[in-house]
C-alpha cells in the first residue's frame, strides 16, 4: 500500500486504477461551502475530469447514505465559521444541490456503485471497534476488492497504515488539513 498526498507534486492516478471515492471527497466535490471544495474541485478537474483520465471511481451505498445524512453540514459549518445566517431556502438549495450532484455522477456512471462481499462484511464487523462503524465498512470494502482510496481524512489514513493486516489496499490518496479553504 501507497500513501499518496495528491497536493505534493501530485502528477495523477496509475491508469486503470480503481478507486473508492470517501464521503468527505464527494461532499467537497459537490457542496462549494465544504471546507475541501477549492481542493478536491481542482483535483477532479486536473485528474479525473479529463479526456485522458483512465481510472474507474466507486461508491458504496453506506457512503451514499452518508453523503445523504450529511449533505446540509458543509453550509452549516460554514456559517459557524464566518458568523453568517442564510435563508431556509438557501439551505435546502445547498442540500438539493449535493444530492442532485450525487445522483447526476451515478446516472453518468462517473461512480459506479460497488457492493460489499461476505468478507468484507466479516472484516467490517472486525475492524468496527479499531475504526468505527462507517470506517470499517469503507476500509473492509477497499480491502476486499484490493483496490484504491480517495479521501480528505488523513487520520483515517495513519490508521490504515497502522493496521497490520491490511495487505491488499493498493493506494491511499489524501491531503493534509491546510489545504482547507478554511
Amino acid at each position: 500500500m501507497r500513501k499518496i498526498d495528491f497536493n505534493d507534486n501530485f502528477t495523477g492516478f496509475e491508469e486503470g486504477e480503481d478507486i473508492l471515492l470517501d464521503t468527505g471527497i464527494i461532499l467537497a466535490l459537490l457542496n462549494q461551502y465544504d471546507a475541501w471544495h477549492s481542493t478536491v474541485k481542482d483535483l477532479f478537474n486536473s485528474f479525473i475530469f479529463v479526456e485522458t483520465s483512465k481510472v474507474t471511481l466507486y461508491v458504496h451505498s453506506g457512503i451514499i447514505n452518508e453523503v445523504t445524512f450529511l449533505s446540509g453540514r458543509p453550509l452549516q459549518t460554514y456559517m459557524e465559521k464566518y458568523g453568517q445566517s442564510y435563508s431556509q431556502q438557501d439551505i435546502d438549495d445547498a442540500i438539493n444541490n449535493t444530492l442532485r450532484g450525487i445522483s447526476e455522477l451515478i446516472e453518468n456512471e462517473i461512480l459506479l456503485p460497488l457492493d460489499s462481499s461476505k468478507a468484507s462484511i466479516l472484516n467490517q464487523i472486525r475492524y468496527s471497534r479499531y475504526f468505527g462503524a462507517m470506517d470499517a465498512l469503507v476500509v473492509s470494502v477497499v480491502e476486499d476488492y484490493g483496490i484504491s482510496f480517495l479521501t480528505v481524512d488523513n487520520r483515517l489514513v495513519e490508521k490504515i497504515v497502522n493496521k497490520d493486516s491490511l495487505a491488499n489496499i493498493r493506494n491511499l490518496y489524501y491531503t493534509l488539513p491546510n489545504y482547507r479553504d478554511y
